[in-house]
């Protein structure tokens, strides 16, 4: 090699290094200890973050939107092939499997999780670290959950009891699909995955280092027998 390969070999070497020793600017209020970490240092903890969460993400989706699924074609089914005069009440059934396929809507329209990967780079810029500074930001967003939230649900199911029971006089059977709604409601709002909220606390206090977390969580499960599955990392 000549002396012009080696001298840019050199100057290779220099930028990459330069690159990640490289400070960046930190959102207002971080400590500062995040001020002082490396570009490096603050990109692979936003993308190892990122890419947790988005694995999270993609499961709770899946798993409540096609157990709503299942739970509006089920439900639907029974009410589709008993009598009206059924014990099992016809009309309660097709209200389940109505609030059920909001429930679908929920999940997979309205309110996913909704987390964007960002690729680990070996020497990022400030504008990639800007870039995943914005991505688990949004990610946190999408995991919070509102009161307003709870308050849908909980109207929801006490609509379908003042219709089941002025409609069809069912007071009972439509209190007790009330409960059941707002007991699987209120399950799927707090199994919602919220790593990237830990995670970006962490980020502002410049607590980089990678920590072992606690996390769990529930989604609906149908096979042999229908059920919810819990799964976490300890």
């Amino acid at each position: 090699m000549g002396a012009r390969g080696i001298a840019a070999a050199l100057a290779a070497v220099a930028g990459a290094v330069t690159a990640r020793a490289q400070t960046c600017p930190a959102p207002a209020g971080a400590a500062p200890s995040l001020r002082a970490a490396t570009a490096s240092a603050r990109h692979a903890f936003l993308a190892g973050a990122l890419a947790r969460e988005r694995h999270r993400g993609r499961w709770w989706n899946l798993g409540w939107g096609w157990g709503f699924v299942a739970a509006t074609a089920g439900q639907a089914a029974v009410g589709a092939a008993i009598d009206e005069d059924s014990a099992l009440c016809r009309a309660c059934q097709f209200v389940g499997a109505g609030k059920s396929a909001i429930g679908v809507v929920a999940t997979w329209v309205l309110y996913p999780v909704r987390v964007r990967a960002v690729a680990p780079r070996a020497a990022p810029t400030c504008a990639d670290v800007a870039a995943a500074e914005r991505a688990l930001a949004d990610a946190a967003a999408s995991e919070r959950v509102p009161w307003l939230r709870h308050a849908e649900g909980i109207a929801l199911n006490a609509a379908g009891v003042v219709y089941l029971g002025l409609a069809h006089d069912e007071w009972r059977n439509g209190l007790i699909g009330a409960a059941v709604g707002v007991a699987v409601g209120e399950l799927r709002l707090w199994s919602r995955p919220r790593g990237a909220i830990a995670a970006l606390r962490a980020y502002r206090a410049g607590r980089l280092a990678p920590a072992r977390a606690t996390n769990w969580h529930v989604s609906p499960t149908f096979g042999g027998a229908a059920g919810f599955v819990v799964t976490g990392t300890f």
